[in-house]
């Protein structure tokens, strides 16, 4: 068997390999999300009161059934996430006997999307993005006990679990996960309340974490009606859960979007609802909800490593399709000519890296206020934070591209610097080769799309898990999602050919190193840096201070930047992966189009995928 791997070749022993890890890694997340058959996973659609569809993921243990029903919970995810952002807590709850019900809200996910749903989340007192018809579908099921079902809800799905609670008397638990906190006096309809608490709050806070922490034991000792000026205490349960009273803060050393993966949080999560929904003491639901008898993060991690995998087998794979004599005009040799070098090369990259950290800071947001307001009026472009996003992506496409042209002008001037220089070919509309070249390219990463589409509704379809980490990554379109991803193809492409394109591989080409391997990674690194090293520092000032020195957000401008702060942390090691992956193809064909037109197509599938509708 070796020798018959040994005679494939590198490129396809390669990609057998990528496919061998993914097909593992995927089923491996399928076996702990199912508890090794001790789960029953499966997605269910849901009709609400207006008569839109709402998706969700029902966790239910084998030992729930009609003769032995169990308690049931109900989880809601924050806004631009999906059912599987509250994998974890699903996952734990349905491992200690708790039936779960994951929900994609209307707007989010595979459920349908409701008109003008940040109007809904601003009255969530009167409509629930359909998490009332879920939670009353789950109180119904034959195996679960309509008088012991409790609410799970994070950041936006923390108010819907409000709003649940108070018009769903009959509840016995609460869990609201980095959802701010609660005046229980007022509050009072919320039965045994837990509030898992992110230290490292950015949204809901800029206070420094000392005086957030006074000021939420000055809190918690207001609930307990207890003298001015008296502190209350963390991770201490007060009340009693046969009244409905109990009540918890239970401090996590997490981000605001942290809160649904931390296991501390998931420990506590899970501790409560036994408490209050089975009745087993706080030391012993502690004992069973231990950190160190936890799985997801096994589950968490084994997506991460096939979402990895699987862009990394486009390499292999693109490498075979261009040996087709087919594909073989898409790739020529490197241009000789290094148009820049030294210093300069050091300064247009900090330049560059410096204007879209900078641009980051308020285009984005401006582009989400912009999107909600034109999208109500002409509702094409409906991705509500990617387009914020686009926005962003459009102007830094703008800034490189004038400073592209004017520098080309005198490097072709100069220098004798041509379009075959910078990776592109000249002239389409006149010469037939070059649009052969371009059209051929084109086709191929529409190939290499379609592969990975395909692995990845293989794995939806028969393991129920999805190529992401934390946050909706790649996955099905529904109907609507598929048009947006076409529709955003268009804006988003810019970018790509501009920054990532002619400015990177062209403007800024490298030389090539001693070995294929160190030009790659040598290459990539500081492609990094000439993209990305502002926005890691942005992010750093943004984070590290809380961490190390106990501030409060720096950036976060009373919530301006906060939100498009939280997604640096999905942006940055994603865009990273796009580069790598850019860096690959360019290596091989001597042009930017193959890594520009996938770079752009893997990006707005992630846009599609996670987005909020408008």
């Amino acid at each position: 068997m070796m020798r018959g791997l040994r005679s494939l070749g590198w490129k396809k022993q390669a990609f057998l390999v990528c496919l061998v890890l993914i097909a593992g890694s995927a089923l491996l997340a399928n076996l702990i999300q199912s508890d090794f058959g001790r789960i029953d996973v499966k997605s269910i659609r849901i009709v609400d009161e207006s008569g839109l569809s709402v998706t969700a993921k029902l966790y239910r243990p084998i030992t729930a059934t009609e003769d032995t029903p169990q308690p049931g919970v109900l989880l809601l995810h924050g806004m631009n996430n999906d059912k599987d952002t509250e994998a974890p807590a699903a996952l734990e709850l349905a491992r200690r006997g708790i039936v779960a019900l994951a929900l994609d809200e209307l707007s989010h996910g595979d459920s349908d999307p409701v008109s003008n749903p940040l109007g809904s989340m601003m009255s969530l007192s009167s409509y629930t993005l359909g998490a009332n018809a879920s939670y009353q579908y789950l109180k119904g099921l034959p195996f679960v006990d309509g008088t012991r079902t409790g609410l799970v809800g994070h950041s936006m799905g923390a108010s819907v679990a409000r709003t649940l609670a108070r018009t769903n008397p009959d509840h016995r638990a609460v869990v609201i996960q980095a959802g701010g906190p609660d005046n229980l006096t007022t509050g009072s309809y919320m039965r045994n309340y837990l509030n898992v608490w992110a230290f490292y709050e950015e949204l809901f806070t800029t206070q420094p974490r000392a005086v957030f922490l006074q000021q939420s034991l000055e809190m918690i000792a207001q609930n307990e009606g207890m003298p001015p000026g008296s502190l209350g205490e963390i991770d201490h349960t007060y009340g009693n859960f046969g009244a409905g009273t109990a009540h918890r803060y239970a401090l996590c050393p997490c981000t605001h979007p942290g809160s649904t993966w931390n296991a501390k949080g998931a420990a506590e999560t899970s501790a409560w609802v036994l408490q209050a929904l089975v009745g087993v003491s706080e030391s012993e639901a502690m004992a069973r909800s231990a950190i160190g008898t936890q799985t997801y993060v096994v589950r968490e991690g084994a997506m991460l490593f096939v979402l990895m995998v699987s862009v990394l087998s486009l390499i292999p794979l693109g490498y075979i399709l261009l040996d087709l004599p087919y594909f073989r005009i898409v790739a020529r040799p490197l241009p000789r000519n290094i148009p820049t070098t030294g210093s300069s090369w050091w300064t247009y990259a900090s330049v560059n890296s410096l204007i879209g950290g900078l641009t980051f800071l308020f285009i984005p947001m401006l582009g989400f206020i912009a999107g909600v307001i034109f999208g109500a009026v002409v509702p094409i472009f409906l991705l509500s934070t990617a387009n914020g996003s686009t926005l962003w992506l459009l102007a830094n496409a703008l800034i490189a591209w004038l400073v592209f042209r004017r520098w080309f002008k005198k490097a072709s001037s100069k220098n004798g610097i041509t379009h075959e220089d910078v990776g592109r070919v000249d002239d389409i509309r006149r010469n037939p080769q070059n649009r052969k070249v371009v059209l051929r390219t084109a086709l191929l990463a529409c190939v290499l799309f379609g592969y990975l589409y395909a692995i990845v509704t293989l794995s939806q379809s028969f393991l129920g898990i999805e190529f992401r980490y934390m946050w909706p990554v790649f996955k099905d379109f529904t109907p609507l999602r598929f048009v947006q991803f076409l529709l955003y193809l268009i804006p988003v492409l810019p970018f790509f050919l501009v920054n990532a394109g002619v400015f990177l591989f062209g403007m800024l080409r490298q030389k090539e190193l001693s070995s294929p391997l160190k030009t790659q990674m040598i290459w990539w690194l500081k492609n990094v840096f000439a993209m990305e090293s502002t926005l890691l520092v942005v992010i750093l000032v943004e984070y590290l201070p809380m961490v190390l020195l106990g501030t409060g957000p720096v950036l976060a401008l009373g919530g301006l930047f906060g939100l498009y702060g939280i997604f640096l942390m999905q942006i940055l090691p994603f865009f990273g992966g796009m580069f790598f992956l850019m860096t690959a193809f360019y290596l091989k064909t001597g042009r930017i189009y193959l890594g520009t037109i996938s770079a752009t197509i893997l990006t707005v599938w992630v846009m599609a995928a996670s987005s909020m509708l408008i």
